[in-house]
């Protein structure tokens, strides 16, 4: 599902590229997105605090903050939560896909997952439709925030250009998310990207204090996911 000529585009800050992609999850539209940086990148996240955490919120929480980020993988219709070991081997299995895909290391990918919770990861659709995943990116947000959605009824995109003493930068962010939102991190699946030049130290901080007056003051339905997350 491209957007058709008509379609505003959201862009994305410079040396990233992002692409969605049906890899046969689910039925009528994108299941499977990337966002790639063209060099290691720093990278920080916030997650839910629920006690029941799927294996995508423990493997990125065992890598964040970092230094050198290369990529961001998501898959939506399986929430791969409540899945067990398998569940783990699963998702190390597709950050090391999509490393070798990137020639790069499997601790500079990051992965989330939404959908429904307890099924296992249809590993057999997903990691065959990694090459098109990467040959598809382009520099504009919206297939991939296609590609996250569950029961959201629109996409969700902003992009903003600052001018700094410097030059200028741009800031980007994509979130999904309808259902299953309360306060106490994250509240949904969010991705903000910036060309900006973020100290590492700073960057938790930064994504810390803009959560905690945004993300952590929605309630929808009182219920806090296990796939929360909101990386920066």
């Amino acid at each position: 599902m491209t957007p058709g000529p008509g379609i505003a585009r959201t862009p994305l800050p410079q040396g990233f590229l992002a692409s969605g992609v049906n890899c046969g999850v689910r039925r009528y539209r994108p299941d499977f997105g990337l966002i790639v940086s063209d060099r290691p990148a720093v990278g920080a996240g916030v997650f839910t605090e629920n006690r029941f955490a799927a294996a995508p919120v423990h493997y990125c929480r065992s890598i964040l903050p970092s230094a050198s980020i290369r990529a961001i993988v998501t898959n939506s219709g399986q929430a791969n939560a409540a899945t067990g070991p398998e569940g783990v081997e699963n998702n190390r299995q597709l950050a090391f896909e999509v490393a070798k895909e990137l020639e790069c290391f499997p601790r500079e990918v990051l992965i989330a997952s939404t959908g429904v919770i307890g099924p296992q990861l249809d590993m057999a659709k997903l990691i065959p439709a990694i090459p098109e995943l990467v040959e598809r990116a382009t520099d504009t947000a919206e297939n991939f925030s296609l590609a996250i959605l569950t029961t959201d009824l629109v996409p969700k995109t902003v992009s903003t250009e600052l001018k700094l003493s410097k030059g200028s930068v741009r800031i980007t962010g994509i979130c999904k998310g309808s259902g299953m939102i309360h306060p106490n991190m994250a509240t949904m699946l969010g991705y903000l990207l910036t060309d900006a030049i973020v100290p590492l130290g700073k960057a938790h901080a930064y994504l810390k204090e803009a959560v905690d007056v945004s993300f952590n003051m929605i309630s929808v339905d009182g219920d806090s996911s296990t796939n929360d997350a909101v990386f920066f």
